[in-house]
Formats: C-alpha cells, structure tokens, sequence
C-alpha cells in the first residue's frame, strides 16, 4: 500500500481511490517524520516507511507486509540450512569410512597377536599397504 497525506493528516494519493481526502490513522504518527517502524495493521505485521517532505509539507507513507518482504529470505535461510545437513551427513559418513579403513588393520594385526600370545606361530599378517601399518605388518610377520 502506498499513500501521501498532507500536513493535516488527510490523504492526498492513495491506491484505494474511495480514501482519498479522509484522514488516516498513521497521519497522527507519522506526520513531519522520516521513520521505518513495524505495527499491526488488520492482524498482520507491517512494515510502515514515512518520508515527510518539507518543501511541500507531504509525507509519503509506504506499508509492506513483513511475510512478503521476508518470503525470500526465508527461502535462502531454509536451503542454506538444507545444505549444511546435507554435508554434515557426508562428513560424517566419509569419517566413518576413513576411520575404519585406519582401525580395521590395526584390529587385525592386535588380534593376530593375541594368538601368538597364545603360542600360534601359524599366522600371517596381510599386507595390503605400504604406510606405517604395512611396514608394522611386515614386521611382525618377519618376527613370527
């Protein structure tokens, strides 16, 4: 909604034809003003933007409803937050495959010397990688 009011408060444009000449409520308000503020207007939350002119005594009144100034907003916070879930989920799940591709050897090899503790020498480390763990693997097969 848009309307200009005069400095008596009555209605000089507005978009509604019918109201032009009739005073309004914001006129009081917002007369030799330039404010932004939010109020309810007819049980919806606006945003009402006064610019009062003083060459020619006017004030130009703008009301926008604060959903659809938001609506956007709402939208980028809403797949931003999408986003993020999503990756976190892949952070996840790419640090659990990680991880056990670090832990799985080493349980390997820790179970295979609980059974030379044992006094089973018939055991054989798999080696499958050349980082410390191979070397670790190597080492304990030529200990065995």
């Amino acid at each position: 909604m848009l309307f200009i009011t005069n400095k008596l408060g009555q209605i000089v444009y507005h978009n509604d034809k019918n109201l032009i000449g009739k005073s309004t409520w914001e006129s009081s308000a917002l007369r030799m003003e330039n404010v932004t503020v939010v109020r309810e207007v007819n049980h919806s939350r606006m945003l009402v933007s006064a610019n009062h002119s003083i060459y020619t005594d006017w004030t130009f009144v703008t009301i926008n409803p604060i959903k659809e100034l938001t609506k956007e907003t709402i939208w980028i916070r809403n797949v931003t937050l999408a986003i993020f879930s999503i990756c976190l989920i892949i952070v996840v799940i790419v640090s659990a495959i990680v991880s056990q591709t670090v832990t799985s050897p080493i349980r390997t090899l820790q179970r295979l010397m609980g059974k030379v503790e044992k006094g089973n020498f018939d055991v054989s480390f798999p080696i499958r990688q050349k980082d410390e763990i191979g070397e670790l693997g190597y080492s304990f097969n030529h200990m065995v």
